[in-house]
Parts: C-alpha cells; sequence; structure tokens
C-alpha cells in the first residue's frame, strides 16, 4: 500500500510538473503574440503618422505657391525643420506610442540635375516615359565644371550623358512586355539600409564612374547631384557653392560675396539675379536662362519617426506646379525601419 501512494503522489507531482510547464509555454506565447500585435499597431499609427505628415507637407508647399509661387528661398516657411516633435502633443494623447517626429522640406533644385545632360521632347511631363532627343551640350559643360570643382575627372561627364540619352531616346516597351526595364524609373522602394539622407535614384550609380575617388568625395558629389523628371533650372537661391559655381563657370570661391548677400537679400528675378551677379562678377557676362532660376518645382520631403529601439525614414519626392490638378504629386518615395538607431543627432 505504501509503495502504491508514494508511486501515486509521484504520478502527482509529474502531472503537476508538466502542466506548469505547458501553461508556462503558453503564456510565454501569449506574451510573444501580445508584443507583435503591440509592434504592428505602434508601426501602423507611424505609418499614419508618416502619411499625415507629408500631406502637411504638400500642404505647405501648396500654400507657398499660391502666395509666393515665382521665387522660393530658405527663408520661407518649408525650409524650417520640424525637430523632435512628441506625437502624443499632436493627437491629444490618443495614440503615438512614445512616436517622436522629425523632418525637413528640401529643394531638389538647389542641386544639378543630371537629366539637364540631355534635351527632351515632353518637357513638362513628370510621371511616365521623358523622350529624350539629344545631349544638350551647355548641361554636359555644367557638369563638368561641377566634377573638376570636386577634383573627379570631367571627361566622364559626356558618357554619362550618353548613358542617360540612350536610356530616354526611345519609346517605351508596350505594357506586358518582357524588354529590359528603363534603368531610371520613377520608383516606389521600401528601403531597408541606412543609406544616405536622401535618395537620389540614378545618382549613386555615377559612382561607378570614379572607381578611385574616396568615399568623402563621392559623398559631395551625391549632396551635388538630384535626378529630376526631365531638365530643370538651378534655384540660385538655395544653391551651394559648388553648384552655383559650375552654373555660372565660375571658382566657388569667387562667390563667397554672392552667397552672403543672398543671406541679406534673396534674389527675387532672373533680372535681379543677373545684375548682382554682374555686380560681383563684372567679367561674367549673361548666363543661360535655361539652367539658372529663382524659383523650383521639385522638393524632398523627408520623415523621421521614432519609437524605442526604432528608427522609421521615408523620403518623398514632390512636384509643385501651378495649376496642375492638385498642385503637388507624390513622384516616388523611399521607406523602411532601421532597427536600433538614433538619428537625432542628425546626419
Amino acid at each position: 500500500m505504501r509503495q502504491e501512494r508514494g508511486a501515486a503522489l509521484l504520478m502527482a507531482l509529474l502531472l503537476a510538473i508538466l502542466v506548469a510547464v505547458l501553461a508556462s509555454g503558453m503564456m510565454q506565447d501569449e506574451q510573444r503574440r501580445v508584443k507583435l500585435l503591440e509592434n504592428q499597431r505602434v508601426r501602423d499609427e507611424a505609418e499614419q503618422m508618416g502619411v499625415g505628415a507629408l500631406d502637411w507637407a504638400r500642404l505647405i508647399l501648396r500654400e507657398d505657391l499660391l502666395h509666393t509661387g515665382a521665387v522660393d528661398h530658405l527663408g520661407e516657411v518649408w525650409a524650417v525643420p520640424i525637430t523632435d516633435i512628441p506625437l502624443e502633443s499632436v493627437t491629444g494623447g490618443g495614440g503615438a506610442s512614445g512616436i517622436r517626429l522629425s523632418g525637413r522640406i528640401l529643394d531638389a533644385q538647389s542641386r544639378f540635375n543630371l537629366m539637364s545632360l540631355v534635351k527632351v521632347a515632353n518637357l513638362g511631363a513628370d510621371q511616365g516615359w521623358v523622350g529624350a532627343t539629344a545631349i544638350d551640350p551647355d548641361g554636359v559643360a555644367v557638369f563638368q565644371r561641377l566634377l573638376q570643382s570636386l577634383g573627379l575627372d570631367p571627361a566622364v561627364a559626356p558618357a554619362i550623358a550618353a548613358q542617360i540619352l540612350a536610356s530616354r531616346s526611345t519609346a517605351p516597351p508596350p505594357s506586358g512586355s518582357t524588354s529590359t526595364p528603363d534603368p531610371f524609373p520613377a520608383r516606389q522602394i521600401t528601403d531597408q539600409s541606412t543609406g544616405a539622407p536622401l535618395p537620389l535614384g540614378i545618382v549613386s550609380e555615377v559612382r561607378t564612374w570614379f572607381p578611385d575617388a574616396d568615399a568623402a568625395t563621392l559623398a559631395r558629389l551625391e549632396s551635388c547631384l538630384v535626378i529630376l523628371p526631365h531638365p530643370t533650372q538651378v534655384n540660385a537661391n538655395t544653391a551651394s557653392a559648388s553648384v552655383l559655381g559650375a552654373v555660372l563657370g565660375v571658382d566657388p570661391g569667387t562667390l563667397t560675396g554672392l552667397l552672403q548677400g543672398r543671406q541679406q537679400q534673396i534674389f527675387s528675378d532672373t533680372a535681379d539675379l543677373q545684375r548682382r551677379v554682374n555686380t560681383l562678377l563684372p567679367n561674367l557676362g549673361s548666363f543661360p536662362s535655361s539652367q539658372l532660376g529663382v524659383s523650383s518645382d521639385y522638393f524632398w520631403v523627408v520623415e523621421e519617426l521614432r519609437r524605442p529601439g526604432a528608427v522609421q525614414r521615408r523620403q518623398a519626392l514632390v512636384a509643385r506646379h501651378q495649376g496642375v490638378g492638385q498642385m503637388t504629386q507624390v513622384l516616388e518615395w523611399h521607406r523602411g525601419w532601421t532597427p536600433g538607431m538614433d538619428l537625432t543627432g542628425g546626419g
């Protein structure tokens, strides 16, 4: 009888241990499921906040176009960055789960547009195929001067122009075709890398033309370039000394006075720009109006949504035109979560 009672007690203990183990496993599974649901909820909240921030940026750009569309400069509302705003303060404490927002709008036409290396048939097109008809020698000359000022080989500029021309010189393949796709498409990308602050389309591919260049020089090159749907002017109110010097055909170091004067008084129109350039550089003569202006049609909207343990970065290329539909159109966007990164330090 004692042996039977001992065996029964041992069996009861083993059964209790088994039940405890199973219960613990079920609790852990439930905790993991709850954690996954919570993470998904936070990601959905961040996605909604990101879309809302982009819509807000588009509204700012639209209002700016309506009121001061003839000129764009760094003293306008769109150029003021947003830094580390807790979204609980925006939503009144409902939701947002510790998400904080930073963002800024950047003038894409402060950079040299690689599409200015070619002439196109449908200049006003934003989406779809933009047919190139020939290489633009003026654009190539500007690009060569820019490369030279950065210490890179200017001789590669015609080859890069020829590459862009070849990609844009034929009719687009019909729908459903298996032909080679456009190497320079407008793209929607989920970017899981830390990457550069601004997605530049084919600009990163230009790096391959300079295999011996160091990383710092290539980073400076990318900071001066952009790829837009068609050739555009450089905005003299927002361009850097390197880009402005390349367009004007002068050493960037000679533009210190012009840039300092720009901070005090913006270039109100191309005539004002021409007058002030000639005052500072009397031997320069006139510059091509097709290459330099004082307003912009394209902007990058850059967002960083941070939550504990991760950062979501979203960058959108926005076109803005007077009297075209909704006035602003999102042409390209990139997004992605960067685990464990804190980007509040800038960069």
